[in-house]
């Protein structure tokens, strides 16, 4: 039985597949744009890397989840339904999440965030 293909084939010039390349150490990072960016053990570092476009409107708390400045900040700029970021943060910093027990069902995720 000969296997048949159902994805289309297409050939990508090396041009136009390094836009969609990503290098880290090129990565440009925020620490502000998301409402507890400021907080006392939230402060970290957002990296957009792919995707993560600012929505057309931003107003009446509607933006990027990855906050405002970092937004416009991709390293590849797609809109597509794929995102990828990164959060750096000291150990026992990072976002609020949500977590049992915390008031407002809110705790710190010190488990998500990597060292500097």
């Amino acid at each position: 039985m000969e296997y048949q293909e159902t994805l289309p084939r297409r050939g990508v010039s090396r041009k136009e597949m390094l836009k969609r390349v990503a290098r880290f150490k090129k990565l440009k990072g925020s620490d502000g744009g998301l409402p507890d960016s400021k907080m006392p053990g939230c402060e970290r570092i957002l990296y957009n890397v792919i995707g993560f476009q600012p929505p057309k409107t931003e107003r009446g708390g509607k933006q990027s989840p990855v906050g405002v400045k970092a937004a416009r900040m991709a390293a590849i700029k797609i809109s597509e339904g794929f995102n990828l970021g990164y959060c750096r943060a000291r150990p026992g910093k990072g976002p609020m999440l949500p977590g049992p027990g915390a008031p407002s069902g809110k705790t710190s995720a010190a488990s998500s965030s990597t060292s500097t």
